[in-house]
């Protein structure tokens, strides 16, 4: 069996508000027609590996805006999770305000418990694999964030650090 202990797919933004917006927040196309399906299938790929402390991690990104007129804005129903990537109990959820998932924005109050770049790091997580939107925003400032960070990059047995895949 192979083992996906040291995996991850990451799916960033994948809201309602993201994939429709009525009122054209982002602009009046779509790239990717067939997004919802796309997703879909990646999941069930993804969560059909067999069930084990050797299973790929699922984690999901969900975009809080601060804009009040943003579809992803808390008081927006468009910040719901789309029914094409709703993350199952046993997924992680962490939320952003910024364009990368790894910057954190000072908010009053404490930090929350978890922050994905820690969660990486102590899941010992080598390998990413991120979808979701967008690449030109979201989607490519967390990649590039996770690379600059080197939050995929480990010490193997002889303790010499290793470049993960991101």
């Amino acid at each position: 069996m192979t083992d996906y202990a040291h995996t991850a797919l990451i799916v960033v933004d994948s809201q309602i508000g993201a994939l429709s917006s009525p009122t054209n927040f982002w602009g009046p196309s779509r790239s990717t027609p067939s997004y919802e399906s796309s997703i879909s299938k990646l999941l069930l790929s993804f969560r059909s590996l067999p069930k084990s402390p050797s299973a790929p991690h699922i984690i999901h990104i969900y975009h809080s805006s601060t804009n009040p007129l943003s579809p992803l804005h808390p008081s927006s129903p468009g910040m719901d999770f789309h029914a094409c990537s709703l993350p199952q109990a046993n997924e992680p959820v962490f939320s952003k305000s910024t364009n990368s998932a790894f910057i954190r924005l000072p908010t009053p109050g404490p930090e929350p418990e978890l922050e994905l770049e820690k969660y990486l790091r102590e899941k010992e997580i080598w390998k990413i694999y991120f979808v979701g939107l967008s690449v030109d925003l979201c989607l490519g400032s967390t990649v590039r964030s996770a690379s600059d960070l080197g939050v995929a990059d480990h010490v193997d047995a002889e303790g010499r650090v290793v470049k993960g895949d991101v």
